[in-house]
């Protein structure tokens, strides 16, 4: 978790699926901002983030509804177990477009990972897209 990595799906590389599910273990505090939140992308990561809340840990995430492309379903898969999640409904000026997560450590070893891949099985598992991780350890000034 020390180094900067570009992740992409390839074939034979990590999934950011994987990876996200690491950091959810380890992480303090979660910080998502994620245009399009589908069923398909967050079902894989509910056991773990739910055990993340539990153990009285946060999960701050931020949604849209541009293009209603989030589906209702997968937001309220998370609403039983009370991360603080919003979701913007403004459609017409700001267009959040954003995909980020953000692990906090206490320790100092906090990852950022940046990207094109929405929360969606095809943007996590099977479509190229384009995810940097950058560690706190490493790139501070990142």
């Amino acid at each position: 978790m020390l180094d900067t990595t570009l992740l992409t799906n390839a074939p034979g590389e990590p999934s950011l699926w994987s990876q996200l599910r690491s950091e959810i273990r380890v992480a303090e505090r979660i910080q998502v901002v994620m245009a399009f939140i589908r069923r398909s992308g967050i079902g894989p990561l509910l056991d773990s983030l739910r055990r993340h809340c539990e153990a009285g840990r946060s999960l701050r995430m931020l949604t849209t509804t541009y293009t209603w492309s989030t589906e209702r379903r997968a937001s309220t898969s998370l609403s039983t177990w009370e991360p603080i999640f919003r979701v913007s409904y403004d459609v017409s000026t700001t267009r959040l477009h954003a995909k980020a997560w953000v692990f906090h450590r206490n320790s100092g070893f906090s990852t950022a990972y940046v990207g094109s891949s929405n929360l969606t099985h095809s943007a996590q598992v099977t479509g190229l897209e384009w995810n940097i991780r950058v560690s706190a350890a490493r790139n501070p000034d990142v």
